[in-house]
């Protein structure tokens, strides 16, 4: 995360937001975020808003969040930012099916 330059900014009990806005962030680098969840013993539960804005990532990312949203443990995202991305209009519908209560800012 920090190689990257993006921001965690504690936003509560149990509750974050991550800032990866204008980073060099691909899509590979996504599975950093749900290691948050786990932060020590801070013991992060939830992204509250994750800003993917103007980064590199792509359809694949957004199928990563999906099936995190799917499992045994969510990241239980409430926004999402994806303006100036790379990812599809499909991408973004499908990532809504799975996630209906976050709200996809692109």
């Amino acid at each position: 995360m920090s190689q990257l330059h993006g921001k965690v900014i504690p936003r509560g009990e149990k509750m974050i937001d991550v800032d990866m806005s204008g980073t060099k962030m691909k899509d590979g680098d996504i599975y950093s975020i749900s290691g948050l969840r786990s932060n020590g013993q801070d013991g992060y539960q939830h992204i509250h808003t994750l800003d993917l804005s103007d980064t590199r990532i792509t359809d694949d990312a957004l199928r990563f969040i999906a099936l995190q949203e799917e499992g045994s443990f969510p990241l239980r995202i409430k926004v999402l930012k994806l303006t100036k991305t790379n990812v599809s209009e499909s991408a973004i519908k499908n990532l809504q099916k799975a996630v209906p209560n976050c709200e996809i800012i692109r």
